[in-house]
């Protein structure tokens, strides 16, 4: 995963440049083109961990009003890395210039965090379809569980818990929701409150479900 920007340049045509160039080496780019516009938008960042990690200035925004954004701004993330930009800054030497700057503390601990490996309980009567998600899951790296109906998945479910695992998830069709899978939802809801659910209408890859 790529690290998030936020760019706020003043020129028209060097920001175009800028952000195809950020674009292109698949950072996620938040882009403003003065120091308020770039305020009003971390008025609605309101904790640490969505900051983002790198602030790029350009260099025609003001040497003064920029050091007091920049010290406004570090006194709120103090992860973020702060890059004040050269005059005419091309595409390639920002690449560059991004890449020898290092990452955050924030971005490290962001990644791991979308990097953990997922435990998931899956549900599915059809053989085919289970195999199928599954194989989707484990691609992404997640280990599953998977179970033929609800009494085979309650009974998963306890083992687990008596061994001390947890599970992050339950990937279940919407045809389990009647009165035994609607028992099993709340028992084990109660019993792991963090527990989230997703329920199929139809057949599709899970990776971006789980994940998100």
């Amino acid at each position: 995963m790529k690290r998030d920007i936020l760019l706020i340049e003043s020129d028209d045509g060097q920001r175009v440049a800028l952000v195809q160039a950020l674009l292109k080496e698949a950072y996620r780019v938040t882009v403003c083109s003065s120091l308020e516009e770039a305020d009003e938008v971390l008025r609605y960042v309101d904790c640490d961990e969505a900051a983002p990690d790198t602030v790029l200035f350009g260099n025609r925004l003001g040497n003064r009003a920029a050091a007091r954004f920049e010290r406004a701004l570090i006194d709120r993330f103090c992860d973020t890395k702060v890059i004040r930009l050269p005059r005419r800054c091309e595409p390639e030497s920002l690449v560059a210039m991004l890449a020898e700057a290092g990452v955050s503390a924030r971005f490290v601990a962001r990644n791991a965090l979308e990097a953990r490996t997922l435990n998931v309980l899956l549900i599915e009567a059809d053989r085919a379809q289970r195999i199928a998600i599954e194989d989707d899951l484990r691609l992404r790296g997640d280990d599953v569980v998977g179970c033929a109906s609800v009494g085979e998945a309650a009974a998963v479910f306890d083992h687990l818990m008596a061994q001390g695992m947890s599970i992050d998830a339950v990937v279940s069709a919407t045809e389990t929701l009647d009165a035994e899978g609607l028992r099993f939802c709340a028992s084990a809801t109660s019993r792991m409150p963090d527990l989230r659910w997703i329920f199929l209408k139809e057949p599709a890859p899970l990776s971006e479900a789980v994940a998100s």
